[in-house]
């Protein structure tokens, strides 16, 4: 629980601010400073941020971030064992330098390339089928596969039992546009029908009521980002494989 709740309706002099060289006792709310602002304030799960402001890459915002998160422990939920919980995780930018020294796949430049964060099944040949999930809605949605990690390097000791027996096999997978795309994106498919076609389509229905088919899951295919077509595939793939989960799939963070 938070401060607020247990202390309640605060007076004027209780809000008073400690002066800058003493500590703010711990019912005592910070003034307005930089980005924060004491009105936003509210009681929620231990969420934080840690950033540079100038957009300096440092390994320090991941360690103080893996600080921050153990400073956060009181707000997961535990089991009998208290190796057994909720979790946690963090959220980064994608360590390029860091996956061009440990792929051993060729990447192309940053922002061009997608990485999802996977949890699979330790079945070999479960996961094996999970692979090729990937494989045709990557094919589907004009994707390549440059290369997996797996498997990533963790440490499962500091599991609990119950955590231990549903332990996921982790990897990382790679994706770019494919290279049948042009520079502008356009693939060698056919051309899709228009949304405004498509919405031409769906009237003439209504007014005639035919049973017209549904335009393809490729419709306008030439005209989507990287971005949202790894959306579009983490979606795809989620709806047909039920033994997975993928954490994170774009081309910005991970």
């Amino acid at each position: 629980f938070s401060a607020r709740s247990v202390s309640g309706k605060r007076s004027a002099a209780g809000m008073a601010l400690a002066s800058d060289a003493e500590k703010l006792h711990w019912n005592q709310i910070p003034e307005k400073q930089g980005l924060y602002d004491p009105k936003r304030e509210s009681d929620a799960c231990g969420v934080g941020a840690v950033m540079s402001m100038k957009k300096h890459v440092s390994r320090k915002i991941l360690t103080d971030a893996c600080d921050m998160a153990v400073r956060m422990t009181h707000r997961g939920a535990k089991q009998a064992n208290e190796n057994d919980g909720d979790g946690v995780g963090i959220m980064l930018s994608i360590p390029d330098d860091y996956f061009r020294a440990t792929c051993p796949f060729a990447l192309p430049p940053l922002g061009e390339y997608g990485v999802g964060n996977v949890f699979l099944p330790q079945q070999q040949v479960s996961r094996e089928a999970c692979l090729a999930l990937f494989d045709r809605m990557a094919k589907k949605y004009g994707l390549k596969i440059l290369g997996w990690r797996m498997p990533l390097p963790v440490n499962s000791q500091v599991l609990g039992p119950y955590a231990q027996t549903t332990e996921p096999f982790i990897a990382q997978v790679f994706m770019a546009l494919s290279e049948d795309m042009d520079d502008d994106g356009h693939s060698d498919a056919p051309a899709a029908p228009s949304l405004s076609s498509k919405a031409a389509a769906r009237r003439n229905r209504r007014k005639q009521g035919s049973a017209m088919p549904r335009p393809g899951s490729l419709a306008g295919l030439q005209d989507y980002s990287l971005e949202t077509r790894l959306f579009i595939v983490r979606r795809a793939i989620s709806l047909r494989a039920s033994e997975l989960f993928i954490c994170s799939f774009n081309s910005r963070t991970i």
